[in-house]
């Protein structure tokens, strides 16, 4: 595919005591989203947390926060515009024209490379993967179960918003 105009991130400004509250809340909504399993099958969380004091990606805010960034975007026009300028070059292509060669030749992508045959593939690569670690003969799991929740959080990233349930 051809994503030179895509982004890895949508920053947003905040103080410094806000991103440390949000990185807070965020790994708390990972850690007991995954809660219920034992604990070598947790992901690691090392690398959760904005490691910016000035920025977070949205992607990592909790839903309430998220709406409450959306909100203010929408009240605020100073804080709309502080938005804009972290994304510059995304808000720049967002608004340009579409190119339509390009869009095509992606969809041929993506209907061939994320068709449900090719994602089960690389799924099966996963749990192949795993079991070429080994079992521990003392528990008869696998020795590092970890791993399994690991390589699947690589895969597809696991966000906070994804779990939450919203009461508005």
């Amino acid at each position: 595919m051809k994503l030179s105009k895509l982004y890895d991130q949508i920053l947003i400004p905040g103080d410094a005591a806000w991103i440390r509250e949000c990185n807070a809340e965020s790994i708390a909504a990972i850690r007991q989203a995954w809660s219920s399993l034992p604990g070598k099958f947790q992901p690691t969380l090392d690398s959760q947390a904005s490691e910016s004091t000035d920025r977070i990606d949205f992607a990592k805010l909790t839903a309430n926060h998220q709406i409450e960034v959306l909100r203010k975007a929408a009240e605020d026009p100073g804080f709309e515009s502080d938005l804009k300028e972290c994304s510059r070059e995304l808000v720049a292509h967002l608004t340009g024209q579409p190119d339509v060669a390009l869009v095509q030749h992606n969809a041929g992508v993506v209907g061939r490379e994320y068709s449900p045959e090719r994602s089960g593939q690389r799924l099966i690569a996963i749990y192949d993967q795993l079991l070429s670690t080994g079992c521990d003969s003392e528990i008869g799991s696998p020795s590092h179960a970890g791993i399994a929740v690991d390589l699947i959080t690589q895969a597809r990233p696991f966000f906070p918003c994804r779990m939450e349930v919203i009461d508005d």
